[in-house]
């Protein structure tokens, strides 16, 4: 039980300056509120609710696993890892650390009940196993997929770190797409990682869950010189050990397509546009189109035979708008290509020489070379 310290403060005796004015009741306890309708109060509350609803689709996965021994013999070793519920019939989503038969598989719910669970299948661009436990009996929670992921965005992290259960912590989308460990395409976070939230959520303001924590720098660090691989960090992994707030998810939309054969639900395949395109910094053409973005996303190649090809796109060519949906950056593309309908003309508004034009896109389907 807690000590609390009480210091007082002794003043020198002063002289009466009269009656005393009268003094507001002081509330204490749990419903106390110093600042009533603050910004920090309203932050509060909203973290409580957060972890309240978001906790029972996080999980704790023990995986026993046989590990070699010297001798040439096997021994049984508990692996914890973290993972998150993301469809009905008991599914969900964990580290892949599975190589190798498995003894057995359990899966804690919130509440301490375990179950067993099997592998479904596995992604190894991610290294994620999807389980399924029939008996857990959780639902899955809100996904934040399809809506688009802009750098800044708030984010809280459920993870289950050092074996604490429900670990929350708060921070920001710092980047997007970003590569690390031979893995790209993943989102990088101000949050705190550490060793036992590998497979817990990413959620945004609103309790979507947006990604799945995958590892942090300084884990990456630690782990290549464990593993006798230095040359594996470009700036030195020894570097990487000393980072703070630097740490990755992978999207939920990849987690989906990950495994689109096994859930009930699951995004198309992004729609192919057939171009090389990057972002440029152009003020002034901006103000010209009319752009609120100093930033434009300038084509570099048009492939022939694609869409993009078969609209009349051409080198140099911005890109501002399609059905409607401003593309705001290389995210915003992505984004909108995810969505957009496959087999139907749609508005596409470019910048040509300055000028703002409309042109009549119909986007298709990646070839099978360019599929997720």
């Amino acid at each position: 039980m807690g000590i609390w310290a009480v210091a007082l403060l002794l003043l020198p005796a002063q002289a009466d300056p009269g009656p005393h004015p009268a003094h507001e009741a002081v509330t204490t306890g749990p419903e106390a509120d110093l600042v009533p309708g603050s910004v920090l109060s309203a932050l509060e509350d909203e973290l409580v609710s957060l972890h309240r609803r978001l906790r029972p689709a996080l999980v704790r996965v023990a995986l026993d696993l046989p590990v070699p021994l010297p001798d040439g013999g096997s021994e049984i070793r508990e692996v914890l890892v973290s993972g998150v519920v993301i469809d009905q019939g008991g599914r969900f989503v964990a580290p892949g650390v599975v190589e190798g038969p498995l003894a057995a598989v359990r899966v804690f719910r919130f509440d301490g009940q375990d179950f067993l669970a099997q592998p479904l299948a596995h992604d190894p661009e991610y290294d994620l196993t999807l389980f399924q436990a029939p008996d857990l009996d959780v639902p899955p929670p809100p996904l934040g997929w399809p809506a688009p992921l802009r750098v800044g965005m708030v984010t809280v992290t459920l993870g289950n770190a050092f074996g604490l259960d429900g670990t929350l912590a708060l921070g920001f989308l710092a980047g997007l797409n970003r590569s690390v460990d031979q893995t790209s395409g993943l989102l990088q976070l101000t949050n705190p990682v550490n060793p036992g939230d590998g497979g817990g959520l990413v959620a945004n303001r609103r309790g979507e869950v947006i990604g799945l924590i995958k590892t942090s720098l300084r884990e990456v660090g630690h782990r290549q010189l464990a593993a006798g691989h230095p040359e594996a960090c470009p700036d030195g992994c020894a570097e990487f050990t000393r980072s703070e707030s630097l740490s990755f998810a992978v999207p939920i939309e990849r987690v989906l397509r990950a495994f689109r054969d096994q859930l009930s639900y699951a995004p198309p395949s992004r729609r192919w546009l057939g171009v090389l395109v990057h972002e440029s910094y152009r003020p002034e053409l901006a103000e010209r189109l009319g752009w609120p973005d100093p930033v434009l996303l300038e084509l570099d190649r048009v492939l022939a035979d694609s869409p993009a090809g078969r609209a009349g796109l051409e080198p140099g060519d911005v890109l501002l708008r399609l059905g409607g949906t401003p593309l705001e950056g290389l995210a915003g593309l992505r984004f909108v290509l995810s969505v957009a309908p496959a087999g139907e003309p749609l508005e596409l508004e470019i910048g040509r020489g300055g000028e703002p034009r409309r042109l009549s896109l119909v986007l298709s389907d990646p070839p099978p070379r360019q599929r997720d």
